[in-house]
């Protein structure tokens, strides 16, 4: 397999989002890694440093049934799909690269090479401040209806606009939940899963969301 690296949408859609070019395989196999900034079952959130200075957030998988099933692939897709179709009103996706394996995804291979950016898959996205640090702030269902009472008009607008651009995306209507599934919970409902970023609020993972093509 050839390394590639993603490139954006037409012409016409790139006029309007005041965007830097994406960024090449050499290019993320050289940024600065600045920290782990947290892990989850499947992946990793790694803070690194773009070329320009600005601080952006890669991914990665951390276990074989991630990198198997294209996990981060299909939340890099939609991010894709979003900024070709919303340009800056949406996440900033700033670039992927896809090199194969040196070896044989057995679990500590996997962990030793987590911050290795020339191998596996990776792709970079605006990095924001996240409405809550991390889930055992809001512990009951009372504690997040008081949450909710402090959400500005600026923040319910995000919200709707959030929920207007992920039905109406060209190509790839995004759904908040896993599955089609109705009986499928979903955790988007959740403070936790959103951050503040320079455009404002934004849903920030896609785990529990999947792509309905038009």
């Amino acid at each position: 397999m050839n390394d590639t690296a993603t490139t954006a949408g037409s012409t016409t859609k790139l006029l309007h989002q005041e965007e830097l070019p994406l960024l090449n395989c050499t290019e993320i196999k050289n940024l600065k890694i600045v920290h782990i900034l947290g892990s989850g079952k499947q992946k990793s959130a790694i803070e690194v440093q773009l070329p320009s200075g600005e601080h952006a957030v890669a991914k990665r998988c951390k276990t074989k049934s991630c990198i198997k099933s294209g996990f981060i692939k299909k939340e890099a897709s939609m991010l894709k799909s979003l900024r070709d179709n919303y340009g800056t009103k949406v996440n900033r996706f700033y670039g992927e690269c896809d090199t194969p394996y040196n070896h044989r995804l057995r679990a500590k291979q996997i962990n030793n090479t987590l911050l290795e950016f020339s191998v596996g898959y990776t792709h970079v996205m605006e990095m924001g401040v996240p409405l809550l640090k991390g889930w055992g702030i809001l512990k009951t269902e009372e504690d997040r209806k008081c949450f909710a009472k402090h959400f500005t008009d600026a923040d319910r607008h995000d919200l709707r606009m959030i929920a207007h651009q992920y039905a109406s995306n060209e190509g790839c209507k995004i759904k908040m939940k896993p599955t089609a599934d109705k009986s499928v919970r979903t955790d988007n409902i959740y403070a936790e899963q959103y951050m503040i970023m320079k455009g404002g609020l934004r849903h920030e993972d896609f785990n529990n969301s999947h792509c309905c093509p038009d």
